[in-house]
């Protein structure tokens, strides 16, 4: 009897590459948060937080979201990001459709996207001719355009544009109509969408990806760990998080991951530690260390001070009051 032969598969996909891209991808933007650098597509504000696999959320474009906070006003953005290693942009795709349903749905949910502030972003592997050529541009006449008036014109005019950006638009208004429930978007809804939606193209796929080079290379700058290892260390807690549908913060990481970074570079707790700082100088502005222009020495207290420093990192000085302990601390500040 002759013996079925196994087929062929994909290895890629046979050795869990989708779920390594994936992981890769959100360890990315976890060391942008790291490092105190700014998300893409976002507002240039610090990231706080990446929620992993948010559909628990509310969020059904759900692979990860970044949140970035303004620290003068409070303001947060959001960037929705689904990750597809392959995908086609055209009618026919199943997982564009997919993509394109759940960020209809979510863009739609004023509880959870602004359209002021916030982005979809489909991050894919690296993007092909067709796509860079057509489908990016027309995002960016989206962005760049006045009213969805000044936008159409640009796609349907020939010569300034071409028939493969228009197949795509047409992809677009196709799936949209579809995650409408059938029923046709008007002109200014399809530009409105377009404009907060993002394709964005890396290379996690490959052993010599430049994108984890500039990585290692952000890490280098942060940190004096080598940043082969300390990426390796992240890459490893992210996939363990995300199957916990787990959240990336600066308070959630563990202590040896944010111990390899220097956070006080970190502009997000920068402005913080500015905060305190202007805070500190007011009070020791205002602590007198004289009385009428005469002012005591305390050597053998000021040298027990400072012998304190540096056996701990924390000290507490108590006195009765009128005892001269804020001209003291004034003085070893």
């Amino acid at each position: 009897m002759e013996k079925m032969k196994k087929e062929q598969s994909n290895p890629y996909s046979t050795g869990s590459g989708g779920a390594n891209f994936e992981n890769h991808v959100q360890a990315a933007f976890a060391v942008l948060m790291l490092t105190g650098r700014i998300a893409p597509c976002l507002p240039p504000w610090p990231i706080k937080k990446i929620i992993l696999q948010g559909l628990y959320a509310g969020f059904e474009t759900d692979d990860f979201i970044v949140i970035a906070k303004d620290s003068q006003t409070n303001r947060e953005a959001k960037l929705l990001a689904q990750i597809k290693h392959t995908i086609s942009i055209t009618k026919s795709d199943e997982t564009f459709g997919e993509v394109i349903k759940a960020a209809w749905n979510d863009f739609n949910n004023p509880e959870i996207f602004s359209p002021e502030t916030d982005s979809f972003a489909l991050i894919t592997g690296p993007l092909t001719a067709t796509d860079t050529n057509s489908v990016r541009p027309l995002l960016e006449w989206a962005r760049h355009s006045e009213n969805e008036k000044e936008f159409l014109v640009k796609v349907y005019k020939e010569g300034f544009s071409s028939d493969t950006k228009r197949d795509k638009l047409d992809a677009f208004r196709t799936h949209l109509q579809n995650a409408n429930k059938g029923e046709l978007l008007s002109d200014q809804q399809l530009w409105k969408f377009l404009k907060r939606f993002y394709l964005l193209g890396y290379d996690f796929d490959s052993e010599t990806s430049s994108a984890v080079t500039l990585l290692q290379s952000l890490i280098a700058q942060s940190s004096t760990g080598d940043p082969l290892s300390i990426w390796a260390k992240l890459v490893n807690e992210v996939k363990f998080v995300n199957q916990d549908a787990g959240t990336l913060s600066l308070d959630t990481l563990p202590k040896e991951i944010l111990q390899s970074f220097d956070i006080k570079t970190n502009s997000y707790w920068a402005s913080d530690i500015r905060k305190l700082q202007e805070h500190g100088n007011y009070i020791l502005n205002n602590i007198r260390s004289s009385i009428g222009g005469a002012h005591i020495k305390r050597s053998d207290i000021f040298e027990k001070l400072l012998e304190t420093s540096e056996e701990h990192n924390f000290i507490l000085l108590t006195g009765d009051r009128g005892h001269g302990k804020s001209s003291l601390i004034k003085e070893f500040a």
